[in-house]
């Protein structure tokens, strides 16, 4: 028989998500932040640009009891390094579609502008589409690739106005995709097969998994998040309760060694961050990756948020469908409380300190970390969907523990876009920028696109021009000079992020 290292080698694709600063790639059987066709390496670079990487791997459990089963009542399925979820949709309660249909890789997609000039809707080469293996220019699917291979297993669309290609003067309606964020990559596994829980060795739950990978072309905030966003949906005969979801990480924090976790309860976010500001890849600027629930599950009128926060070792890993139940739950793998040594009693959510202060629960023996960010329970009958939006938050500081600040930080602002629904003023256009070089001056000169091309949401206005110098390409960056326009208005306030 083909072992299985050969089944996901042989049908697993995977897509970078690229549009900002953070560049990982994407898989479509629930693994993000892996590079599995290039041997397993680490899958997520940061800042993009360099081969810099914080993130060895990443994706989502999800596990449940069948509700009046007498035995064999824990159904898990897990996406770790081997994944017990394949590509494609469920035919039936307990059937699912052939996972070496290339039909099901996960699709890149990118926003439409509403210019004309934008090529997002464009048939494109399929050797184009492939460029993204690497460091390339960003490549995309077409509108048509994404419509015909995407849409009919629940891949979101809409209609869009484009120019009528016969008739300049006037616009067809296209169907397209719906695009969240900037750029996208939706993809549609499952856990029905059997033969491919052979990790965790649960029999399947039949749920099947749309997933939405997107990211906003931006600054700041949201220039350094990645959005996961899952639909949960029960194609199974069973009616499930104490469901959990988990965001599992491996996040080999530039050097593997040195690593250490932890999470806060008020942001529902868990983290890693390195021991000391000499860390073998990142130096003495070592970032923080933030794991965040910015919607958990549902249940009646609430939504969950992170209801445990577990970290494991190398060799810890759990091997049964109790002992990753036991972690979902809030306890060790053998099912014993975890005990908060501060105030000895049991405490699900584990190192909840505060680094930056250094007070709390913290952790203190750096190693090569895995951690899970739980949320649940939940209940998941048969037919009922559940929605799941998560991110990947990392900053970058002045050191490791400005690092961690950057991430609370960025994580409140994004947070606070995602339940807005990104209803935000879009950024100017970037400007063309040439330069010239002379004897200790460099010279800068950019185009009057940004000003003159934006069209602002009402209340706001192009205001002008920021020029930073950069220590490299990921900073930290001087702010050399402002370029405002002349219009009484002075000063535009909101909060920063200060590396210092």
């Amino acid at each position: 028989g083909v072992t299985r290292v050969d089944r996901i080698s042989s049908v697993v694709n995977a897509r970078r998500i690229d549009v900002n600063n953070i560049n990982m790639f994407v898989t479509n059987n629930g693994g993000f932040a892996r590079d599995i066709e290039n041997n397993g390496n680490s899958g997520l670079f940061f800042p993009k640009g360099t081969v810099k990487t914080p993130v060895y791997a990443g994706g989502i459990w999800i596990g449940g009891k069948i509700t009046g089963a007498a035995t064999d009542s824990i159904r898990v399925a897990e996406a770790e390094y081997s994944p017990e979820f394949q590509p494609g949709p469920m035919t039936g309660p307990d059937t699912w579609a052939d996972y070496t249909d290339p039909i099901f890789q996960p699709y890149k997609v990118k926003r439409y502008s509403g210019n004309p000039s934008d090529t997002a809707h464009v048939d494109r080469d399929p050797a184009a589409v492939a460029k993204d293996r690497t460091l390339d220019p960003i490549a995309h699917h077409s509108w048509s690739e994404y419509m015909r291979g995407a849409v009919p297993y629940g891949a979101p669309w809409k209609m869009y106005d484009l120019p009528d290609p016969d008739n300049p003067s006037s616009t067809v309606q296209v169907p397209g995709p719906d695009v969240s964020g900037d750029q996208m990559i939706w993809s549609v596994f499952n856990d029905a097969d059997p033969a491919a829980h052979d990790v965790v060795h649960s029999l399947p739950l039949g749920v099947e998994i749309h997933s939405s990978t997107f990211g906003f072309d931006r600054q700041g905030a949201l220039g350094n998040t990645v959005f996961l966003d899952y639909r949960v949906i029960n194609k199974s005969v069973n009616n499930y309760d104490s469901c959990y979801v988990i965001l599992w990480s491996d996040p080999d924090l530039g050097g593997a060694g040195d690593d250490l976790v932890g999470c806060d309860t008020t942001l529902s976010v868990g983290y890693v961050y390195n021991a000391t500001n000499t860390d073998q890849i990142y130096a003495d600027r070592p970032p923080s990756v933030g794991f965040d629930y910015f919607k958990g599950p549902t249940v009646g009128a609430n939504t969950l948020g992170l209801s445990s926060f577990i970290f494991y070792i190398n060799g810890t890993d759990p091997g049964t469908p109790s002992e990753t139940y036991n972690y979902m739950r809030g306890y060790k793998r053998d099912g014993s409380p975890i005990i908060n040594p501060l105030t000895n009693q049991q405490d699900p959510f584990m190192f909840s300190g505060d680094p930056v202060s250094g007070t709390g629960w913290l952790d203190s023996n750096p190693s090569d970390r895995r951690f899970m960010c739980i949320s649940g329970p939940f209940t998941l009958a048969a037919g009922d969907t559940q929605r799941i939006v998560g991110a990947v938050i990392i900053a970058q500081g002045g050191d490791r523990l400005s690092s961690i600040t950057g991430m609370k930080f960025f994580d409140i602002k994004a947070q606070k876009a995602f339940d807005v629904d990104f209803q935000l003023p879009p950024p100017p256009p970037q400007p063309v920028v040439k330069y010239s070089t002379d004897h200790g001056t460099i010279s800068l000169s950019w185009d009057a696109g940004s000003r003159t091309n934006y069209i602002p949401d009402p209340g706001y206005a192009f205001e002008g021009y920021n020029v930073y110098q950069g220590a490299s390409v990921s900073g930290p960056w001087k702010r050399l000079a402002t370029y405002d326009v002349v219009n009484g208005i002075g000063v535009v306030r909101d909060s920063v992020f200060d590396i210092a």
